[in-house]
């Protein structure tokens, strides 16, 4: 698939202000095919789940059988394989961090002393992470926009600043108070949509049990029925009221 190819996807996605996910416009235009977009994905959930794995502390919140989403996605992923590929990256994560121990610090190009003459030579991934690195980043933030895997960018960084070629040079703050009111915002908002997803159906199956219930008869005509169990026969005849004289 072309840059092109991608562009013109997200645009009509954007165009046609449709709910269709970015894989399917992409298989209706013929860009991918099917094994394309379940391969696509089932790399994005293990990297979810890679992640996780990572995390030493957090907050969560588990949604008992509810859904985001109203679509099934399915992926086929050995258990086993991504705990001990998780662990794996994990025992290299540590290994990563001994040379970029905050990836809050900002990396910055490595002056060469003159008197020093090196030729190092880069690949073109090599290349291309280096010129994302311009003294204003954050390892964190040059992983967000690099092009490579998480680890691939980690990975590569790190060899980078063992062969001297970068260097941190600060730290820059985080804004967590605003981090964690977007993370409370998120989950906020999650809620009220599952509740408001949960609703319809909690109303068709009290429309079911309704419909269940025997039909209960108006006021006015239980009413009637009773006055009309109370007469009897004649009272009920047209001529048995007599007008007095």
């Amino acid at each position: 698939m072309t840059a092109e190819q991608l562009d013109d996807a997200v645009n009509t996605q954007a165009r046609e202000s449709s709910s269709k996910r970015l894989g399917q416009i992409l298989m209706e235009k013929a860009y991918i095919d099917r094994a394309d977009l379940e391969k696509v994905v089932c790399n994005q959930v293990e990297e979810l789940i890679y992640s996780l794995l990572s995390w030493e502390t957090g907050p969560f919140k588990f949604y008992e059988n509810q859904y985001p989403t109203e679509e099934e996605i399915t992926v086929n992923i050995s258990v086993e394989n991504a705990i001990l590929e998780g662990y794996r990256r994990i025992d290299e994560l540590n290994r990563i961090k001994e040379a970029l121990p905050d990836f809050n610090s900002v990396l910055a190009i490595s002056a060469t002393p003159t008197e020093r003459k090196s030729s190092i030579s880069l690949n073109t991934e090599e290349w291309n992470l280096l010129s994302l690195v311009d003294g204003n980043r954050t390892i964190e933030e040059i992983v967000q926009v690099a092009p490579l895997s998480r680890m691939d960018t980690l990975r590569k960084l790190a060899a980078l600043k063992l062969a001297g070629l970068v260097n941190t040079s600060g730290k820059k703050e985080q804004p967590t108070d605003h981090l964690q009111a977007m993370v409370d915002r998120v989950s906020q908002l999650m809620e009220e949509y599952l509740e408001i997803r949960s609703k319809p159906r909690e109303t068709e199956d009290a429309a079911k049990t309704e419909k269940r219930k025997p039909k209960e008869k108006t006021t006015v005509e239980s009413i009637s029925q009773n006055i009309r169990s109370r007469l009897t026969e004649s009272d009920l005849a047209p001529n048995s009221v007599e007008e007095d004289n």
